[in-house]
This record gives C-alpha cells, sequence and structure tokens, in this order.
C-alpha cells in the first residue's frame, strides 16, 4: 500500500512538472566579440543577400573625443554557423553639439531605400538621421546626414513604407514631440509633429505604431491621432507580440489585449528582470511555445509562462548593465540564438555577448571540438590571405558577394588576392571530402 501511494506521488509530481511548469530545456553557450568603445544600438539581418545573419551596431562616445575608436557603424558578417568577421568599420563627423554633450548615436536600422535590393545603414545622431548605402561590393559609403530639428533619442523604421518616427530628448524646455522622416528623392523630409505629452520608444506592429508616454503605452497612426491608450506607468521596457502587448513595470509582467484598455493579466517578473531594459517574446527551443527573454542590469533572463501564470525562469549573468538585444539564428540550426551589447567606456570591457544555443546533450566545449579549426587571416586583408589548418591536399575558391566564381588554387595554404576589387569575398575550402565556407574582406 506505501509503495502505491509512494508511485502516485511521483506520478502527480511528474504531470505537474510537465503540464504546470513547463521548465525551458534550451542552454546557450555564450561567446564574446570584441567591438570597441560603447556598442549601443545593434541590428541583426542579411545585410549581402547569402542566407546569413549579419549584425550592425555601432560605437558611441568612449569619454573622451577618440575619432579611432568612436563615432562608427561596424558590419559583421556571419558565417551561418554562429563565428562572425568584421567586414568593414565606417567612421562618421558628429555635430559639435554632440561632442559638446557627449551624446552620439544610440540606434541603428538597416533597409533599402535607393532600391538597388541591398540593406542600407540608417544612424540616429545628435540633432539628425544618418544614412550610409551599401556599395554593390558590400562596403558602405559616406554618412548623409538630415536634420531632425532638435535633439533625436531614438528611432523606429516602418519597413513596408521605409517612414522614419523620431522621438526627441525630453528636457523642460522642449515642446513635447516627435518627427516623422519620410523618404524623397533628396534623401529625407522631415516633419515635426507636436503632441500632448512625450512618446518615445516607438514600436511598429503591422500597420499599428506604439509608443511609450508617461501615463503608459499608446497605440497610434502616423499623424499621431491616438487609437488606443493603455494605462500603466513607469513602465521600464515594453513589446508587442502575437496581438498581446507585454510591458514590465514594478517587478510585473503586464498583458494587454491589443484594442482593448481592459485590466490587464498581471505575472510576477523573476527577480533578475525587475528592471528589464528590453523584452522579447519568441519561440527560442522551437518547441511551439514562446519564452520571454529579458535584458537587464543584472544580464539576460529567459522565462516561460505556465498555466498557472508564473514565470519560471533561468538567468544568464554579465558583469555590466544590458540594455537591448537582437534575437535570431546565428548558427543555422533551426533554434533562436541572443545577441546584446555591453556598453562601456572601456573598449577591453566592451563587446557583444553572442547566446549560441546548443542541444541539451552537447556542451559548449564539444560543439567547438566539433567545428573544423580552420583559420583564415589576416582578415580584412590587402595581398595575401593565410589558411590554416587544412592539409596539403585542399583547394581553396574565391567567390564575390553576388556568388560569381572569382579563382581557384589546389594543393595551397596561402593565396594572393592583390588582384581582387575592394570588397567582401568568400572563400570555399574543400579538403577530404569536407567543405567549408569562410568570409573575407579585401581593402
Amino acid at each position: 500500500m506505501k509503495k502505491k501511494v509512494f508511485l502516485l506521488f511521483f506520478i502527480a509530481l511528474y504531470l505537474y512538472t510537465v503540464f504546470f511548469t513547463k521548465a525551458f530545456a534550451q542552454t546557450y553557450g555564450t561567446t564574446f566579440i570584441s567591438s570597441g568603445t560603447r556598442p549601443e544600438g545593434m541590428i541583426a539581418k542579411d545585410i549581402n543577400a547569402d542566407g546569413r545573419m549579419d549584425i550592425v551596431f555601432n560605437n558611441s562616445y568612449s569619454g573622451l573625443i577618440n575619432f579611432a575608436t568612436d563615432f562608427r557603424f561596424n558590419v559583421l558578417l556571419g558565417d551561418g554557423q554562429g563565428s562572425f568577421f568584421l567586414s568593414g568599420s565606417y567612421s562618421y563627423v558628429p555635430s559639435p553639439q554632440s561632442q559638446l554633450y557627449n551624446s552620439v548615436t544610440h540606434d541603428v536600422g538597416l533597409r533599402d531605400y535607393n532600391g538597388d535590393g541591398l540593406q542600407d545603414v540608417v544612424l540616429n545622431l545628435y540633432d539628425s538621421i544618418g544614412i550610409s548605402y551599401q556599395n554593390s561590393n558590400g562596403t558602405f559609403g559616406q554618412v548623409n546626414t538630415y536634420y531632425a530639428n532638435r535633439t533625436t533619442e531614438n528611432f523606429a523604421i516602418d519597413e513596408l513604407t521605409g517612414k522614419i518616427l523620431i522621438s526627441h530628448f525630453q528636457l523642460s524646455t522642449y515642446t513635447p514631440s516627435y518627427s516623422l522622416a519620410e523618404p524623397s528623392a533628396a534623401g529625407f523630409t522631415i516633419t515635426e509633429i507636436v503632441t500632448p505629452e512625450w512618446r518615445d520608444d516607438f514600436v511598429f506592429y503591422g500597420s499599428q505604431i506604439f509608443a511609450r508616454t508617461p501615463n503608459g503605452i499608446i497605440e497610434q497612426d502616423f499623424a499621431g491621432n491616438v487609437l488606443t491608450a493603455y494605462s500603466l506607468g513607469n513602465i521600464a521596457s515594453y513589446t508587442v507580440s502575437d496581438g498581446k502587448l507585454y510591458a514590465a513595470s514594478s517587478g510585473s509582467l503586464y498583458e494587454f489585449s491589443l484594442g482593448q484598455n481592459t485590466t490587464p493579466n498581471i505575472s510576477p517578473l523573476p527577480s533578475t528582470a525587475y528592471d528589464a531594459n528590453d523584452i522579447s517574446v519568441v519561440d527560442l527551443d522551437a518547441d511551439g511555445t514562446k519564452e520571454f527573454v529579458f535584458v537587464s542590469n543584472s544580464g539576460i533572463t529567459i522565462a516561460d509562462k505556465s498555466g498557472n501564470g508564473t514565470l519560471f525562469a533561468s538567468q544568464y549573468s554579465f558583469v555590466l548593465p544590458v540594455h537591448s538585444l537582437c534575437i535570431a539564428d546565428y548558427n543555422g540550426d533551426g533554434k533562436q540564438d541572443i545577441a546584446c551589447p555591453i556598453a562601456n567606456y572601456f573598449p577591453a570591457q566592451s563587446g557583444i555577448n553572442l547566446l549560441l544555443s546548443l542541444s541539451s546533450t552537447t556542451s559548449l566545449t564539444q560543439l567547438q571540438n566539433a567545428l573544423p579549426q580552420v583559420l583564415v587571416y589576416p582578415n580584412p586583408t590587402t595581398d595575401v590571405l593565410y589558411v590554416s589548418g587544412i592539409s596539403d591536399k585542399a583547394s581553396l575558391t574565391v567567390y564575390d558577394a553576388k556568388g560569381s566564381f572569382i579563382k581557384k588554387s589546389v594543393a595551397v595554404n596561402s593565396l594572393n588576392v592583390s588582384d581582387l576589387l575592394p570588397g567582401v569575398y568568400t572563400l570555399l575550402i574543400e579538403d577530404k571530402s569536407k567543405t567549408l565556407s569562410k568570409k573575407f574582406a579585401k581593402n
């Protein structure tokens, strides 16, 4: 009898665990990409149309005016296996006001603005919008600036129309407003729109626009007309997903149904997410249900929501605060990975933390050992490209950014590329029935 009761107890415990406390099972291996001073804005997208996810980020103010490290945006091209290389770092000259007030670019965006099929970089400068057009060889041109009437804070791009909403810095001497930047033949036409309250942290969701205000979140149109107001003060961060609005505030996660300003569902936040700087709702482990990802001064918290409304969480701690995140499949395994910038005035402590998904049976060390230990260097290069970790039977083939064949060499571990035009190329390495591709940049 005792054995039967004991067995029933464990069956009940198992069922409760499965059906009511679904624990997030995905594990991650953490890598660090050095980034220079204060990486702040960051966005992930396939920049060069090779089917692999890339990253663009900026370097903000270092505390001392240093044009060698500050005021730059950077392009990291991915190899589809979780590794990246810096294909280019592009400087711009900030306005005198930007230098005076120690404030430069915070946001970065990507969109094709000249219709050539290539992603262009959009920057939020101190008092302007900056845009750099991508060249056909994978490089980027100079940053063109368009004055936005006064100090800017952040922006959001409507992918359908290319319109940009720009929030302005909140000073008591300013009238509450934001600006609408519309693409034109001259670059952008910028119009300032006065509002009754401050609006910032814009989010596009389909054709809807959301903005944070002192009293909560509003849903609006491009003209600033309020469609729905969601009342909730002191919002740390928010996001919109699957017809729901989620906001972190005062230790709780609030869930609103879109278009309805009714009493929200409330769940207690994990303690490590109380000061959440950014939220994302995404199916990380490809099991058909979505998880919450919070980044905060404590690091990254991943939580799933059980049937009883409780959030079960796991945390990845970092020494420095985390302010934003980019979620995408960086290693091509069909599961979502997490990238986030770690900003500090000192380059050695600044960088991008990359959390790559691992299987439940694979450790990070095992994964690293399983990957081909092939190095391509120097990258970028001006004349000779060296390849280590290959046999004397290997062949090296170079393709341009469009996938066109350029040259091939057999039984070599170096390749003269001095005759190539500046740009980004793919090196196909074939060695003993194994194939590996690496990207490199030619200066």
